[in-house]
């Protein structure tokens, strides 16, 4: 069954105060929307350098998105909303879809050209774009839809997924993108949903679902999930490298799904599949107690292993061999699954009121970023405690691959303040959504919120082991002429940290003219960094004899310095020159006199 929509929530803005953060942790940036009603944030996906796509939810008859400004279509109910976020958290677009009735936005996943899929709910007739769709749930009931959202925010596309009669509801919940670009998505419906040409039948209640979305739009696949005793539903899916997905949900008695049956231990129990590219169902394995436990967001690792995030009422609630206790009420749940369906190891979050796990995002390195909400002034996540919630605070955590928590923090003051989605990027850094009520800090970045719900996104960051860069430079000189040649250039930056990435990017300047010469780029991850001009084709300039390059402006991205670190990245470039010579083999040149160098910023060691 689909949660409740978020209502509004407190009225009048109030001014955040500054929250601490863990050590090591920052939160460089955080934005909102601004509306008069109800707006909220529920998924975000990264996208290409460093950028990222948010969706969510607009009550708001009006909402600003930096300057632009979305009209809900409606005198009432809600539009989904989509937009692109910069690296630096400036909003590029922002788009609406929907019509008059109650539609939602759920799930996103990004392509690799910057577009995205958004996936969600909507009340027919509604507007994607130039496409209209009508459904079949009527208006007593709800519809789902996949929609493409090209890298400027335009509609490119949208494809039901419809209810079999009017009062009948279909609901898409979450999105992974597959190295083709298609997509697998999941959700859940009552009665009958049609997508494509398969029309799938619940077999009681609510039921689970998941299609394979091709490209262009149309549906190649879909698979039911069912039990005959109560309410089934997928919540979260994400790709494996390797092809196809893992899925998690909830399900009642016994539920099958593509062959595989699960029985649960209590009420409702949470289960996780892994899913083919082609719709098979791989494995199925299930976790839970005598309560209400409920799987709602996963993330792949290389490995074909997942983390998954939840939360239970079960006491105990079992994942594996892991035997979980609640505290009370509902309490978050992190857990790992390995490639063959088994649970690793699994952690309990929360306190004594209501505590929800929403999503999870995993990292190069194989820890993972949690989000979700805790209520409760004396709350943890593992053996870590959470600053005390006056209402509702957002919960963000940093899990080790192991199931420790590397550090977790809460945000928000009196209200309501929930995580609903994040997203990992490539240099380790994590973009967290959801929404305020009534102000929320991210250490000393503040928002204000309105007299309804606010949308929130927030960078955080934690700093890599070093930004220390140098640069080595090959050259040759014609002292007859004065003039220059560029073989090769390479900077180098110390960065033990794996999971951290460092940009960098050299300029080279004419030291008389100023004129640029030659501009380069890069990032890799690890402990060498390279930013390299080749010798293919060289750069020549003429120069005054005696002259040199003249390295105008070196960027990265960390700032933790340290003599060690200084003195390691001097070794590796001199490393890096030693064992990887760049002089062609052939072409030296009796008139040219062979000179290598190096240089470093002033004040820092110099010399080979």
């Amino acid at each position: 069954m689909l949660l409740a929509a978020v209502g509004a929530v407190g009225a009048g803005a109030v001014q955040a105060s500054a929250a601490a953060l863990p050590a090591g942790v920052g939160v460089p940036w955080a934005t909102t929307a601004s509306g008069t009603g109800a707006d909220w944030s529920t998924a975000v996906a990264s996208g290409p350098r460093g950028s990222s796509v948010v969706v969510g939810n607009l009550g708001s008859p009006t909402t600003t998105f930096g300057g632009i400004t979305l009209t809900r279509s409606g005198s009432a109910g809600t539009d989904a909303f989509a937009t692109g976020i910069t690296e630096r958290g400036a909003f590029r677009w922002a788009t609406r879809v929907g019509g008059a009735g109650a539609d939602e936005a759920t799930g996103v996943a990004t392509l690799p050209d910057g577009s995205s899929v958004m996936v969600g709910k909507f009340v027919g007739p509604a507007t994607f774009g130039t496409t209209t769709l009508t459904g079949g749930g009527g208006s007593t009931g709800w519809d789902a839809f996949i929609a493409k959202v090209t890298p400027t925010g335009s509609v490119a596309w949208a494809t039901p997924g419809t209810a079999g009669a009017p009062g009948q509801k279909a609901g898409a919940r979450s999105v992974a993108a597959l190295t083709d670009g298609s997509t697998i998505v999941v959700g859940e419906f009552t009665g009958q949903v049609t997508l494509g040409s398969t029309t799938l039948t619940s077999t009681g209640g609510w039921d689970a679902f998941v299609a394979r979305v091709m490209p262009s739009g149309t549906v190649a696949w879909a698979i039911p999930g069912g039990s005959q005793t109560g309410d089934d539903g997928a919540y979260g899916v994400s790709a494996l490298p390797t092809g196809g997905v893992v899925v998690t949900g909830l399900f009642t008695g016994t539920m099958t799904l593509g062959g595989r049956v699960l029985t649960s231990a209590g009420d409702k129990d949470a289960w996780v599949a892994k899913v083919t590219a082609g719709g098979a169902v791989t494995w199925a394995t299930s976790a839970g107690g005598e309560g209400v436990d409920w799987g709602m967001g996963i993330s792949a690792l290389a490995d074909g292993s997942s983390v998954v995030t939840g939360f239970f009422s079960s006491a105990p609630a079992r994942f594996g061999s892991t035997a979980l206790e609640t505290a009370g009420g509902n309490d978050i749940f992190v857990a790992r699954v390995t490639p063959m369906g088994r649970f690793a190891w699994a952690i309990r979050g929360g306190g004594s009121g209501t505590d929800r796990g929403q999503a999870v995002a995993t990292q190069a390195d194989g820890s993972a970023t949690v989000t979700g909400y805790y209520s409760d002034s004396n709350a943890a996540i593992g053996s870590t405690p959470l600053p005390a919630a006056q209402g509702s605070n957002v919960l963000t955590a940093r899990v080790q691959p192991g199931g420790t928590v590397a550090w977790a923090t809460g945000s928000g003051i009196a209200g309501t303040n929930r995580g609903t989605g994040v997203a990992s990027a490539s240099d380790a850094s994590s973009t967290v959504v959801g929404f305020f009520s009534q102000g929320i800090a991210f250490g000393t970045v503040a928002l204000a919120g309105t007299s309804g719900t606010n949308p929130f996104i927030a960078d955080y960051r934690t700093p890599c082991a070093s930004n220390f860069v140098q640069v080595g430079r090959r050259i040759t000189h014609n002292p007859a002429t004065g003039a220059y040649r560029v073989l090769s250039l390479i900077a180098v930056a110390s960065n033990p940290a794996a999971a951290c990435r460092v940009r960098v990017t050299v300029i080279l300047r004419d030291p008389v003219t100023g004129t640029r010469i030659m501009q380069s780029s890069g990032s890799v991850v690890g402990e060498t960094t390279l930013a390299r001009a080749s010798s293919a084709p060289t750069v020549a300039w003429p120069g005054q004899k005696g002259s040199d390059l003249m390295v105008t402006s070196i960027v990265g991205r960390t700032r933790v310095l340290t003599p060690a670190v200084m003195r390691r990245a001097q070794l590796l470039l001199v490393r890096r020159i030693a064992t990887n010579p760049l002089q062609p083999a052939g072409a030296a040149n009796p008139a040219v006199a062979q000179r290598d160098a190096f240089s470093s910023f002033p004040g820092w060691p110099t010399g080979q």
